[in-house]
């Protein structure tokens, strides 16, 4: 005689391998995105992130209007961009170690990220694929590494830097000029609104205020790099470029 076992789906108490009550699956299902065997019931995998639907299927894609998964208060981005990479039809692939140096393995549970890792792993990914050419990803992550940043609550420095890119890089540059008018009004002369204000500019075909960002930027450039600010040192290779670019530029 088959033991009794409890139905992932709907709780009611089954034998063999189907429940009597409403069809699912007993036996443990597999990760619809790595294949990974799951424990019966557990709404997550744990070698990957993504969600495992009832019965072992992979979850439907979330309506634009259906709010955020939240465990425990945090938005568990990570495991839906593993489950819209699984239904749309792509192979998923792990999220890029972050650039800040808070790298994981491919087999990270990224359900127990905190929400600055998922948010940093995010702005990563949309970061290179723009560098990339890549502007379908742009799109699709874009909103979620948005939403992420936006989550965290108060915005240091270097989170409001990154918010501003990725406004930029998403097409909503206005917003990017907002955190960029914070970062001055924070730390007047703060490299990173100089180089807000002057990718905005590049982008948008704007020679004039493209001149006025490299001149505020080279104007305070040994004064705010002599502080010795932690932003600066974490986006050092990016600031070096741009000082070599406004150098060049206003020769």
């Amino acid at each position: 005689m088959h033991a009794s076992t409890s139905c992932p789906s709907c709780g009611h108490q089954a034998t063999g391998k189907f429940c009597n009550q409403c069809g699912a699956s007993l036996a443990s299902p597999s990760c619809p995105s790595c294949r990974a065997v799951v424990p019966a019931g557990s709404p997550f995998c744990h070698e990957c992130g993504a969600r495992i639907a009832p019965g072992g299927s992979a979850a439907g894609r979330p309506a634009a209007s259906q709010p955020w998964l939240i465990i425990g208060g945090v938005v568990v981005v990570a495991s839906l961009v593993a489950v819209v990479w699984a239904t749309a039809g792509r192979r998923p692939q792990p999220l890029p170690p972050a650039a800040s140096g808070i790298g994981q393995a491919a087999t990270t549970d990224l359900t127990q990220m905190s929400p600055q890792e998922q948010a940093t792993r995010l702005f990563d990914r949309v970061m290179r694929a723009h560098e990339a050419g890549d502007m379908e990803e742009v799109a699709f992550f874009g909103p979620m590494a948005i939403q992420t940043h936006e989550l965290l609550g108060v915005l240091d420095r270097d989170a409001r830097y990154h918010l501003a890119l990725l406004h930029s890089v998403g097409g909503t540059p206005d917003l990017a000029l907002v955190h960029a008018d914070s970062l001055d009004l924070e730390v007047p002369g703060h490299l990173f609104a100089a180089m807000l204000r002057g990718s905005i500019a590049r982008m948008q075909g704007d020679s004039l205020a493209l001149r006025q960002a490299y001149a505020a930027f080279l104007d305070r450039y040994d004064a705010e790099m002599a502080v010795g600010r932690g932003e600066y040192q974490q986006h050092s290779t990016s600031i070096e470029l741009f000082n070599e670019e406004a150098r060049t530029g206003t020769e």
